[in-house]
């Protein structure tokens, strides 16, 4: 019995060495392909901005969210589709509101829709279902008519025309996805069409949870200050004869205001300063961590976080094994080198 795959993605040589070399880099998270990737992605759309997210799931909510979607809003969408698109609606507090599709098309039934509009619709979300677009020109009448955002769920669409004008090069936002089955896949992954800087400035800033965000603005990068510090000692010669103040070369501030900002703090900073080592033994190591955490305990860089020693003590333990188990335990960084 012959088996018929719903899908098979094509991968060649030239991908799977791009593969390769993104891994042997060591910049495995977004980095410098994701911005080529984008910037290529916007070229293609006639240099809208477009952001990269995880998923074109990812990219519909922040699409929803950018056009300020929330609760007590109606989106307009087919039932015909992935779950996702009605899933996005209700994950930003908004009710789905679903019109039938038309059965020539397969696409949602655009009089339809503009029938199902009331006072609380905020946006229309229509699919491009199997990558045939649906009618732009009446859908932005629509939409225009009745001041209405559009979110277009485009995922099986990248490469699709209307008009003799690609899909994502006009219209309001655009969501592309790269899942497997997709026209162009990146395993995961998905991407944002959107109309301004503005925009995309805002997608950004949505990458991240709001606790993340948070979390890593109490983050204050003590580790990069001492760095500059170690070269300006490094750097002093014998004509200027100034003794180099470290607390000069401090960033000044927000303290971390949490028990795991203070911890990711010191943990990032024993992490980095171990890697200077010439011989990384426990021993050394061990005063290393300490000597880190009393630096900045001393300046007072864990008096807002809420840390106390005996809880010091033990993140100076767990740090201590941690580095011992990278450097002893055959644990190693990619193309690790020591001072």
């Amino acid at each position: 019995m012959s088996y018929l795959p719903f899908t098979r993605p094509s991968i060649d040589e030239e991908t799977i060495r791009g593969v390769a070399e993104v891994l042997r880099s060591g910049w495995i998270t977004s980095g410098p392909q994701v911005k080529a990737f984008e910037a290529q992605l916007s070229q293609y759309v006639g240099g809208r901005p477009v952001r990269a997210f995880n998923s074109g799931t990812c990219t519909m909510e922040i699409g929803l969210r950018i056009a300020g979607v929330g609760p007590g809003h109606e989106v307009i969408t087919t039932p015909l589709s992935w779950v996702a698109t009605s899933n996005v609606i209700v994950q930003v507090g908004a009710r789905p509101v679903f019109v039938d599709i038309d059965p020539a098309t397969r696409n949602i039934d655009l009089k339809r829709m503009e029938a199902a509009i009331t006072p609380r619709t905020r946006a229309l979300l229509p699919v491009d279902l199997a990558g045939l677009p649906v009618d732009r020109d009446r859908l932005y009448q629509i939409a225009h008519a009745h001041r209405l955002r559009v979110i277009e769920d485009a995922a099986q669409a990248l490469g699709s025309t209307w008009g003799g004008r690609r899909i994502g090069s006009f219209g309001d936002l655009t969501s592309f996805s790269f899942h497997p089955n997709k026209n162009v896949t990146s395993i995961e992954g998905g991407c944002l069409v959107m109309n301004d800087a503005a925009e995309a400035h805002l997608a950004e800033q949505y990458r991240l949870p709001r606790p993340i965000i948070d979390f890593i603005r109490q983050h204050h990068g003590t580790t990069l200050v001492e760095y500059f510090f170690r070269r300006a000692q490094q750097n002093e010669t014998d004509e200027t004869r100034g003794e180099v103040e470290e607390h000069s070369y401090r960033y000044p501030g927000p303290k971390p205001q949490s028990k795991e900002a203070g911890v990711l703090m010191l943990a990032d900073a024993a992490e980095s300063a171990s890697r200077t080592l010439v011989d990384p033994a426990p021993a050394r190591l061990e005063s290393l961590v300490h000597d880190l955490a009393m630096s900045r305990l001393l300046d007072g860089q864990f008096d807002d976080c809420g840390l106390t020693l005996q809880e010091l003590h033990a993140v100076e333990e767990s740090l201590v094994k941690s580095l011992t188990a990278v450097y002893h335990g055959r644990v190693r960084y990619p193309e690790q080198r020591t001072a």
